[in-house]
């Protein structure tokens, strides 16, 4: 069974909030305090428990009211039969009245034929789902053992108690009866083992003593509670599972009893809050893909492990993971579920499984996938075309103030915390810029991330069109070519050249850059074909000749096929960090300027909602 949807009112600060779920994986982002964790609690009191607290309710006045839709497998319509509508789900709405003891459950069907809603059936369902939640909050060392039964020591309990029940198995202990001796003497000499007549003796049980003995070491050989935190948490969350399928075993075993086939699935939902805490970004990596093929069964160690241990077939596993890491995120646009603020302040939430695009489009999103997944939990992005962009903008984004123009008269406490900065660096304002590693996707990566809800901002080259200007709303397009003839066009105007020669010169110093331009390239002489050319005779022109040259274009020419020559994200760092605030070319000081406006002016309004709400 798959959770598909879920719909919350009166809940927290998730009053009105819908989310459509992936049936594998969900990853959801968003900023801090905003609700993610929120709606963890919210489906573990859904699943797990049977009432709401007084603090759970966004107004007292009003009901919770929680509806759940679920896709059941054919095993699952048969045994929830009473439960399904026409199209073969099943829609329960949960319902719960301040000072009620447990919740109201009914039954959502667009066609009823008379059936009555079944409160037990309805519980059942919801405990057989077997929702499990995971925080970062636990101890491992309080688990991670054998003779605790406590967490997922219960089923590393489990473990032995299944195989000391198929063994005869015996520990030889004669030989501790010395030691034992001289431990009670010793001890007698105290007088509480005296007067309440304590002694020392060995443990008559054999598993308790099997369970003793036993403990968890890692390649190093270290007790597992000494281990690393990563080490330890990584091991929680798998054998959490593991630990949640004790219950559902006999429940499995009971139904099949009755039931032709011996081995039957299980549903099982985990939540898990910001499991990235303890890991470093290849570790979370590895983890979600392992998780991912354990609830989609392929894992083949896994599933014969369940089925020796609990007789269980699969599983029917999805996943719902918090996280701010954008590392722990998989290359799928569509398992992606990003909270976010409506113009109202309210949270909602968009689901990457509900958006829509092209082929095309999602071709170039899946090569790009790696680079756009910082930009989801961005309040704004840039998307350019290539590297030294991006190096160039985080540079130009410091000495482009936002506040400056029309806002700086203005009497406003919100935005002096903004005129307040000691930097005016694009992380302050929650705006990430992004390459889209070529012009043709800049639109779609803009798409993507418009359908998520992020505001965004793109930027090409105009390269040979004659047109300047863009039909897109959120595209920019720069006044030359491209923006090395952008940058060299837009000093010389400024009477900078000498500048700019400097600039390149100082960059040099600090990195490896090409320097010489051969000379068919920088004064377009075409060569005939048929001829043999020698490269080695063909004179290399320095950026001190080219700055000799008497003809302005040439110059210009030079200057731009040199830029061209070291596109890098450190070399635009550099022009950035060379240029002053009056040297950056309009085009990009004109979209660090709306996009450092835009963020300033959704929070501002965010705040007034919520100053209003008060």
């Amino acid at each position: 069974m798959v959770l598909e949807s879920i719909a919350v009112r009166n809940y927290r600060n998730l009053d009105g909030l819908e989310i459509a779920f992936n049936s594998g994986l969900n990853f959801i982002v968003g900023e801090n305090n905003i609700g993610k964790t929120n709606f963890l609690d919210l489906l573990e009191t859904v699943f797990n428990k049977n009432r709401f607290d007084a603090s759970d309710f966004a107004d007292i006045s009003k009901p919770i009211e929680i509806c759940l839709q679920f896709l059941p497998d054919e095993l699952e319509k048969e045994k929830y039969a009473n439960l399904l509508s026409s199209d073969g789900k099943i829609n329960i709405k949960c319902t719960y009245e301040r000072g009620e003891k447990q919740f109201a459950y009914s039954i959502d069907r667009s066609d009823s034929h008379g059936k009555q809603d079944n409160k037990t059936e309805i519980i059942k369902l919801l405990r057989d789902f077997n929702y499990l939640r995971y925080d970062p909050l636990r101890i491992p060392a309080d688990e991670l053992n054998f003779y605790k039964n406590r967490g997922v020591g219960r089923f590393l309990r489990y473990l032995v108690s299944q195989l000391i029940s198929k063994r005869d198995v015996k520990l030889e202990t004669n030989s501790l009866n010395g030691v034992l001796k001289e431990l009670k003497e010793n001890l007698q000499n105290l007088k509480p083992f005296r007067e309440f007549g304590l002694e020392i003796d060995i443990q008559k049980d054999m598993e308790s003593q099997i369970l003793r003995l036993l403990t968890l070491k890692d390649e190093n050989d270290f007790d597992i509670e000494n281990a690393g935190y990563g080490v330890q948490f990584s091991t929680l969350i798998v054998l959490s599972i593991l630990e949640n399928l004790i219950d559902s075993a006999s429940v499995v075993k009971q139904e099949s009893d009755d039931s032709p086939s011996p081995l039957k699935p299980v549903s099982i939902l985990l939540g898990i809050d910001e499991p990235e805490v303890h890991l470093h970004p290849y570790m979370q990596r590895n983890l979600m893909r392992y998780l991912q093929r354990i609830i989609e069964n392929r894992d083949q160690g896994f599933i014969t492990l369940i089925k020796k241990l609990f007789n269980i077939e699969r599983l029917n596993g999805q996943a719902i993971v918090v996280t701010h890491s954008p590392s722990i995120l998989l290359d799928d646009y569509r398992t992606i579920i990003r909270f976010y603020k409506d113009e109202q302040g309210n949270t909602k939430a968009v689901s990457g499984k509900q958006i829509v695009l092209d082929e095309k489009s999602r071709k170039h999103l899946w090569k790009k996938f790696a680079y756009i997944r910082e930009t989801l939990f961005s309040r704004f992005v840039i998307v350019v075309e290539g590297d030294t962009e991006i190096g160039a903008i985080t540079e130009w984004a410091k000495e482009v103030p936002a506040y400056n123009y029309d806002m700086r008269n203005e009497n406003n406490q919100f935005l002096d915390v903004f005129r307040s900065m000691d930097e005016e660096d694009l992380e302050r304002y929650g705006i990430s810029v992004i390459s889209a590693d070529g012009k043709g996707s800049v639109k779609p990566i803009c798409e993507l991330l418009s359908k998520f809800k992020i505001k965004c901002l793109g930027i090409v080259d105009k390269d040979n069109s004659s047109n300047s200007k863009s039909n897109e709303e959120n595209l920019y397009v720069t006044f030359f070519k491209d923006f090395e003839t952008e940058l060299v066009e837009s000093l010389f105007n400024k009477n900078r050249e000498e500048k700019l020669k400097n600039v390149i010169m100082a960059a040099a110093q600090e990195i490896n850059l090409i320097m010489r331009v051969p000379e068919s390239e920088l004064l377009g002489k075409k060569r005939n074909p048929c001829e043999s050319h020698d490269a080695s005779e063909e004179k290399n022109y320095t950026i001190q000749d080219i700055s000799e040259f008497e003809d302005v274009d040439d110059r210009k020419t030079g200057y731009i096929k040199i830029l061209q020559k070291n596109k890098t994200v450190t070399f635009g760092k550099l022009l950035g960090e060379l240029l002053d605030a009056d040297e950056i070319p309009d085009v990009y000081r004109n979209i660090i300027l709306e996009a450092k406006r835009a963020s300033i002016s959704t929070q501002k309004k965010l705040r007034e909602k919520i100053n209003e709400s008060r």
